[in-house]
């Protein structure tokens, strides 16, 4: 009898002992994400108004937002206001509407004539199908009533109802003020904010005192003219990150960045351009257009293939998703054309040199059926290279890896589908 409660005693130690050392593995387990990781995504970019298009800024536009994901951006500011039957929408103002419309109105609209408008809901859908996307909302509510901030960031909750919990947590708010960071927090405990001073009235002592020992203020959002080095090395002391707007010059952001300054919202600069040294080494895969064997010449940067644009369409001329290609030099914008013949022009189906290159990313202007689309894109001793799943993604055939063969397949009998 002693023997067996000796056993049950010792049992009970040793299951306590086990449960005591696991009791931090699930601590560890259960610990919420870094609500400032999004501050890591996009080498530190933001894509202004969603990021450009063509020559196009601040369009809000579907389009701008797909491209510039595409491009690598992964943080997308987005201007919000409310329609006049309270619905909110990406616009960055109602001046050519001649005042706010309704949400059916504006969803009937096209940016510039050509682009899309969204809905808050159309993009929380895009969030939905991108969980490593983040946006940052610019409401202008500094030109509102408190009572039109409300209704904003009462919609802005209300609309994520029926999406993944955690699509909250991608939301960033700017504030323009202190008010306004007393009135948001109270709707809902965001997880991270961005105190943008553009509008701002404090001065910079009162922005340091105010954001000091608020952790949900990481970021402290202003224009380059502002950003002296007292200023900054005062956030920066505090265990904040300064983000300048809106700078599109290269050298310009990499002087900043040498100064301390973390981020950048951009309209044209593409993460990839911040990101190091990028590599192309030419594809050692096998090529198969239609099951047979392929003279395609391309490069693997980053774990994608990129061809020369004339010859993926000499390759595909006379096949179910031909394109024929045009260059308009009055405007520098390549011209794609389904379903047309090719006609070559010399020099397509040249081959590489061996050897990695240093590539350059380019941003070209590209028309589908007179539709603006963006191609991820890099100069390579002179000639142009575009990732191939973007091109078949545009023009709907197949593309498809086969690891164990190390083969590539492309199909014009198929239509495109994401692997």
């Amino acid at each position: 009898m002693y023997n067996t409660l000796k056993r049950l005693f010792l049992n009970k130690i040793l299951l306590f002992v086990l449960l005591f050392m696991l009791l931090p593995q699930a601590r560890a387990a259960d610990a919420p994400a870094d609500p400032h990781e999004w501050t890591q995504a996009g080498s530190g970019l933001v894509a202004h108004g969603c990021g450009g298009i063509l020559d196009l800024t601040v369009t809000n536009s579907y389009e701008a937002l797909v491209a510039n994901y595409r491009l690598g951006h992964r943080v997308f500011e987005v201007d919000l206001r409310l329609t006049s039957d309270n619905y909110l929408v990406a616009v960055h103002d109602w001046y050519g509407y001649y005042g706010p419309v309704k949400l059916e109105r504006f969803k009937n609209s096209k940016v510039a004539g050509v682009y899309t408008t969204m809905s808050l809901d159309d993009i929380y859908q895009f969030m939905e199908a991108h969980k490593d996307a983040y946006i940052i909302t610019d409401t202008k509510s500094y030109e509102d009533t408190e009572d039109i901030l409300l209704l904003q960031f009462n919609a802005l909750c209300d609309g994520a109802d029926g999406y993944s919990p955690e699509l909250l947590d991608r939301v960033i708010p700017q504030i323009y003020n202190q008010r306004m960071y007393e009135l948001i927090t109270g709707i809902h405990p965001f997880k991270s904010v961005i105190y943008t001073l553009y509008a701002s009235k404090d001065s910079n002592a009162q922005v340091a005192e105010f954001v000091q020992d608020k952790a949900d203020i990481k970021v402290i959002a202003m224009a380059a003219s502002r950003c002296s080095e007292g200023f900054c090395d005062s956030l920066n002391d505090l265990g904040k990150l300064i983000y300048l707007h809106t700078l599109n010059d290269l050298a310009e952001i990499n002087r900043f960045k040498r100064q301390g300054v973390h981020g950048f919202y951009t309209n044209f600069v593409i993460p990839v351009q911040l990101s190091g040294k990028v590599v192309a080494t030419p594809t050692s895969s096998a090529i198969l257009l239609n099951s047979r064997r392929a003279s395609l010449a391309a490069y693997n940067i980053d774990g994608s293939n990129y061809f020369k644009l004339r010859d993926l369409a000499n390759a595909l001329s006379g096949t179910e998703k031909q394109f024929e290609i045009d260059w308009n030099a009055s405007n520098t914008t390549i011209s794609l054309t389904s379903g047309n013949p090719y006609t070559a022009v010399g020099g397509e189906m040249a081959g590489i040199g061996a050897g990695s290159k240093t590539p350059a990313p380019i941003s070209p202007k590209i028309c589908l059926d007179g539709k603006a689309i963006t191609f991820v894109a890099y100069n390579i001793d002179g000639n142009n290279y575009f990732k191939l799943r973007d091109i078949g993604e545009a023009l709907d055939f197949g593309v498809t890896w086969d690891g164990a063969k190390n083969t590539i397949a492309i199909n014009t009998g198929a239509g495109y589908s994401a692997q």
